[in-house]
């Protein structure tokens, strides 16, 4: 008996211990501290009282990058943590996806459950890194990608302009299938109307990557664009910090207008009805400016959206060739939101996004384009296409 008795003391303090460690971390925890390894973006330091504490470090900027490119809509999770980690950012493949949903970094700590306490989440000490409005598009975002990947059906990797072609004879919409033949698979668009059009995959897609290609911005053209937005993006934010200096001042002046109404009451200058009616007036133009002032935050678009937005352009065809099918057409939608015609080695397409009209006018005006590569041609349905796009695929 007593040997029993003192074999398991040991296994008995060791259970004391843990409960008190635990209740120690959860204390902490509801204090607002962090109590584990710090996630990235934040270093541990201790605070005047030699408790640690979680502050930011030079990887906090390239948290809210990732944050951004996710929220964008445009990227897979595995291409934003690839792109973060050539960065620096480097966090392996199963927690990214953790990392985009940890609200430790909009200033929260998690409590998680334990015995008969629920979990719960509490303002941390620390100093968020990322915006609420941020970190809640890329939860949407997260969201809805997670529903539609539940229904969305596979996309054929190997035919990523289906869908935006359309037939030169008929202008029907082409399709795309493979078959065997001569001992190998072989790809092709073609046309179900009985036009009998059909082109190789493969020339279609190499001409469009040159297409891409030949668009591309040069680096110099990048950098003046980086400047002239910059400069928009300063002029807009002056412009928004005046309009609600301008409404504050108005509220404050209807606000002595009311005082002094209020006094003309006091003092039997105006009858009730009067008084109720320039009472409401005043009140409702306050409210007007007060909505105008809340509707006025809408967010600006801030330096690395622009960053990474030109970034893009610099590499389009690179871009393009390296992402996933998804992302090829969504690609494909923006630049050419209208289907295209390929004919005789040419693209051409009815209605330019204005992405495309801004990419041919930097290469139009950079003297690539040939003058006889600048006039209009009309395509098979008898409107104009575009000119640039043609001479873009002859490279």
């Amino acid at each position: 008996m007593m040997l029993s008795i003192y074999l398991t003391a040991p296994e008995i303090e060791n259970d004391r211990r843990s409960l008190n460690t635990m209740s120690g971390m959860r204390r902490a925890q509801r204090e607002g501290r962090w109590v584990a390894s710090a996630p990235s973006g934040y270093s541990l330091k201790k605070d005047e009282r030699n408790k640690t504490i979680l502050v930011k470090n030079e990887k906090a900027k390239l948290v809210v990058m990732a944050y951004e490119l996710y929220a964008s809509g445009n990227y897979h999770l595995e291409e934003v943590r690839r792109i973060m980690n050539k960065k620096g950012l480097n966090i392996g493949r199963s927690q990214f996806w953790n990392f985009l949903r940890n609200p430790i970094y909009i200033g929260k700590i998690v409590i998680k459950a334990y015995g008969n306490e629920e979990e719960e989440i509490v303002d941390g000490i620390h100093e968020a890194i990322v915006s609420k409005e941020l970190f809640h598009k890329v939860q949407d975002v997260a969201d809805s990608k997670a529903r539609a990947k539940t229904r969305m059906k596979k996309v054929n990797s190997t035919f990523p302009l289906r869908g935006h072609l359309i037939c030169p004879k008929c202008n029907k919409v082409l399709t795309a299938s493979q078959s065997k033949g001569n001992g190998g698979q072989y790809s092709y668009y073609h046309c179900q109307s009985g036009c009998k059009e059909r082109q190789t995959t493969s020339e279609i897609h190499e001409t469009f990557l040159k297409m891409l290609k030949a668009l591309t911005l040069k680096p110099k053209v990048a950098e003046l664009y980086h400047v002239v937005l910059l400069k928009s993006i300063q002029t807009q934010r002056s412009n928004h910090k005046l309009d609600k200096n301008v409404a504050n001042e108005k509220i404050s002046t209807i606000n002595k207008k009311i005082e002094r109404v209020d006094e003309k009451y006091i003092d039997d200058g105006l009858d009730k009805e009067t008084y109720k009616r320039l009472l409401s007036k005043y009140k409702k133009e306050i409210s007007d400016l007060q909505s105008q002032i809340l509707g006025d935050t809408i967010p600006i678009t801030n330096k690395n959206e622009i960053e990474n937005g030109l970034g893009l352009l610099t590499n389009l065809g690179k871009f393009y060739d390296e992402v996933l099918i998804e992302i090829k057409q969504k690609l494909i939608s923006s630049i050419f939101p209208e289907k295209l015609i390929y004919q005789k080695k040419t693209y051409r397409t009815t209605k330019p996004s204005e992405i495309l009209r801004l990419l041919y006018a930097t290469r139009a005006a950079s003297g690539a384009f040939r003058k006889k590569e600048n006039r209009k041609k009309l395509n098979s349905s008898g409107k104009v296409a575009p000119t640039g796009i043609e001479p873009a695929s002859k490279v």
